[in-house]
C-alpha cells in the first residue's frame, strides 16, 4: 500500500521548537525534522518530499540562501516550499518569495492556519498535474474543484449560489461519467490534500454512475452528481484534526463531526431552486435502515431510494479512500465489509447493483 501521509520536510533553527511543530503536524503528515540547513538540503535532494516547511532565522539569514540552493536542484525545483516568517514584515515576505518560496506565513499563526497553507501548497501541485490530462478529464477535475471551493466559501459566508451555476459546473463531470471516462478522474483526485473535496468528488462520480446504470435521465443524473459533490460541504468547518484523527472519535468529537449534516443543509438553503433530491442526499447519507444513523434516526421506508444510494456511495467511498491515518481498502474488501458488517444499515439489493455496476465498468479499481 502507498504511504497515506504526504511527506513533509521541516527545517527549524531551534531544535525544541522544531520537535514541537513536527509533533503537532505528525497526525497529518509524515514529517522529517531538521535544525541544520545542510542536513535538510541533503535529505531533500536525495528523497524529495511532497513539500518543505522552513522557519526563517533572520538572525543568521541562512534560510533564503537555502531556498536559492533548493531551486537550483532540478529534482526539487518545483517543490512547494512554505516559509514561516519570524516577523510580520512585508519586506521579508517579498524577499522570501523572490528567493523561491511558494508561500509565506507571518506570526502569529495557529495550527489550523499552518495546516491550511501546507494543504493549499500541496493541492496546487496536484492540480497542476491535471493540466497534462486529456481535456475531458482535466475539465471535469478543474470545474469540480472550482465549484466546490466556490460553494464552500460563498455558502459558508451566507452568499447564495444559483442552481444553474452548480448545474453548469458539473456538466464536464457528468459528460465524463456518461462517456465511461471516470478512472483517470478518480486517480487524479486521490492525492488531493483536501479530503472533503476528494471524497465528495468520488461520491459524485459513483452516484452519477449509479444513476446512469439505473437508466435515469440526464437531469436526474445531474441531481445525483451535484448532491454527491455537495453532500459533505459542512465538513469544511470541522477541524482537520478531527476529520483526520486516527482511531475512533470520542463522544465529544463525534458530536462535533455529526454537526456537518445540519451545517451542510444550512449552506444548501442558500441555493435557490436546488432540487429536493440533492438536499435528501446531503441530509440522509448517514441514516441507516435500522434507525441507528443520524441526524434524525430515520429507518426503513422513511429512507427513499436516493438516500439509500447515497449511503452506499458514501460508505464505499470512505472505505476505499486513502486517508492520512489509513491506506485505501481494496474494492473487494470494501464490499465484503459492507455486505457482512453493514447488512442492517444498507440496502443489500441496491448494494449488489452498485457492486455489479463497478465491476462491469472496472471503475472500482481506480488506483494508479
Amino acid at each position: 500500500m502507498k504511504e497515506s501521509k504526504p511527506k513533509l520536510l521541516l527545517l527549524h533553527p531551534h531544535a525544541g521548537l522544531c520537535a514541537q511543530i513536527a509533533g503537532k503536524l505528525a497526525p497529518l503528515y509524515a514529517v522529517k525534522a531538521f535544525s541544520l540547513p545542510a542536513e535538510a538540503l541533503r535529505c531533500a535532494s536525495v528523497t524529495p518530499p511532497a513539500a518543505m516547511l522552513i522557519a526563517e532565522d533572520s538572525a543568521r539569514r541562512m534560510q533564503f540562501s537555502l531556498l536559492k540552493s533548493l531551486r537550483r536542484d532540478p529534482r526539487i525545483a518545483m517543490l512547494p516550499i512554505v516559509i514561516l516568517l519570524d516577523q510580520n514584515s512585508p519586506e521579508r515576505h517579498q524577499a522570501a518569495l523572490q528567493a523561491g518560496a511558494t508561500s509565506c506565513l507571518p506570526p502569529p499563526y495557529s495550527l489550523q492556519t499552518l495546516v491550511g497553507i501546507i494543504s493549499s501548497a500541496l493541492n496546487a501541485t496536484v492540480e497542476h498535474r491535471w493540466e497534462s490530462l486529456p481535456l475531458i478529464h482535466a475539465a471535469a477535475l478543474k470545474c469540480s474543484v472550482a465549484i466546490f471551493s466556490a460553494a464552500a466559501d460563498r455558502l459558508g459566508a451566507g452568499q447564495p449560489i444559483a442552481y444553474s451555476e452548480l448545474n453548469d459546473a458539473c456538466q464536464p463531470l457528468l459528460t465524463a461519467v456518461n462517456c465511461g471516462e471516470v478512472k483517470t478522474i478518480l486517480q487524479g483526485v486521490r492525492d488531493h490534500d483536501n479530503y472533503t473535496f476528494s471524497h465528495s468528488l468520488r461520491v459524485a462520480v459513483f452516484l452519477g454512475m449509479f444513476g446512469r446504470a439505473h437508466g435515469l435521465s440526464d437531469d436526474d443524473q445531474n441531481v445525483l452528481t451535484i448532491g454527491g459533490l455537495l453532500h459533505d460541504l459542512g465538513k469544511t468547518a470541522i477541524p482537520a484534526m478531527i476529520l483526520n484523527k486516527a482511531g475512533a472519535l470520542n463522544a465529544e468529537e463525534f458530536e462535533i463531526m455529526k454537526r456537518h449534516v445540519p451545517a451542510t443543509l444550512k449552506m444548501l438553503a442558500q441555493c435557490p431552486q436546488l432540487p429536493r433530491g440533492a438536499i435528501i442526499i446531503a441530509g440522509q447519507h448517514h441514516e441507516k435502515l435500522d434507525g441507528s444513523g443520524y441526524p434524525n434516526g430515520l429507518a426503513g421506508s422513511q429512507l427513499n431510494e436516493l438516500a439509500r444510494m447515497a449511503a452506499i456511495a458514501d460508505v464505499f467511498g470512505a472505505l476505499t479512500d486513502r486517508r492520512v491515518y489509513k491506506p485505501d481498502m481494496s474494492p473487494e474488501q470494501a464490499f465484503r465489509v459492507m455486505s457482512e458488517e453493514m447488512n442492517r444499515h444498507l440496502d443489500m439489493v441496491l448494494l449488489e447493483h452498485f457492486r455489479q455496476m463497478l465491476l462491469d465498468t472496472h471503475a472500482a479499481r481506480d488506483e494508479p
